[in-house]
């Protein structure tokens, strides 16, 4: 081959690769266009529209419309520690209530919606009026097809910080169950025959004192001050009442702890509780009565 032909070759090549190039680079370019913005004001307005569409439906107690707005896999929390359901229990348990005509009636006071990166779900806080005074509504909303749908609501009761201290003493006596049921479970409050039983008395006599004792109950005085531990017990079925009030740390055979801020004046109640031992890491002395029930 002549030498001009070869060039010519070549030529031809470095022609081809550079029109490759400039093809590749061009379609990458196309892939990889920034993806267009969410028009958040109108989506905003959608939401909006749907939660107060939603609270309406449940002031007018239109059962339907009301389960409508929700997910099928939706979750309803409410102000109550045990209320948590799916959308089929939630459903069970409102029926009755709309079936009276009588749901909530609850006004949005102030809502505030925030987006995801692809537009399809948001979340949202809200204060709202109702029969219980102000509450906060908060959930996630996803968008399925051109609808939104609730995905998650929770319903809170808000507390004034001056009057926490008061409503700590009422829910005192339904929640410390819940506390220690959930904190552990099987091994605070559980079988009776699955371990021994610790006399509280025995164990820490420096702590518990009797103040009555009969054929029914056994009534003792137990104090704790300031830095000080009892060592491992167990209770039958009791009440308590705290007469002094402190910071005390509770600690688990399962290796779980308990915090737990007693106020005085709180009453109580306890199924059978477990191997235990406690500590008082608060500046004051803990006094509490407790009524255990033989």
């Amino acid at each position: 081959m002549k030498p001009k032909s070869i060039i010519t070759e070549l030529s031809k090549g470095f022609a081809m690769i550079v029109s490759l190039v400039c093809f590749i680079s061009c379609t990458s370019g196309q892939n990889n266009e920034p993806v267009a913005k969410t028009d958040t004001s109108f989506e905003k307005k959608q939401i909006n529209a749907l939660l107060d569409s939603f609270n309406m439906a449940a002031g007018r107690a239109d059962y339907n419309t009301y389960f409508n707005f929700y997910t099928d896999d939706a979750v309803f929390t409410g102000t109550d520690a045990t209320e948590r359901w799916d959308k089929k229990a939630f459903m069970a348990y409102a029926k009755p209530y709309f079936d009276k005509g009588r749901a909530w009636n609850f006004t949005s006071l102030e809502r505030h919606i925030y987006f995801d990166k692809t537009g399809n779900t948001a979340w949202f806080d809200e204060l709202l009026n109702t029969q219980m005074k102000i509450c906060r509504g908060s959930g996630v909303v996803v968008k399925q097809g051109n609808e939104w749908k609730v995905a998650q609501y929770i319903l809170s009761a808000t507390v004034p910080n001056d009057q926490m201290n008061e409503v700590i003493k009422m829910k005192a006596t339904q929640e410390d169950s819940i506390i220690y049921k959930l904190s552990g479970a099987s091994s605070v409050v559980q079988n009776q025959n699955e371990q021994p039983d610790i006399d509280a008395i025995k164990a820490s006599p420096k702590q518990f004192k009797i103040l009555l004792e009969n054929n029914h109950v056994r009534v003792l005085q137990y104090t704790l001050k300031p830095g000080e531990k009892d060592e491992w017990h167990t209770h039958p079925p009791k009440s308590s009442y705290v007469v002094s009030g402190g910071k005390l740390k509770v600690y688990l055979e399962n290796g779980k702890t308990i915090l737990a801020d007693e106020k005085a004046g709180t009453a109580s109640w306890m199924d059978h509780v477990s191997k235990h031992y406690v500590e008082n890491i608060g500046n004051s002395t803990v006094k509490i009565i407790l009524t255990e029930i033989k």
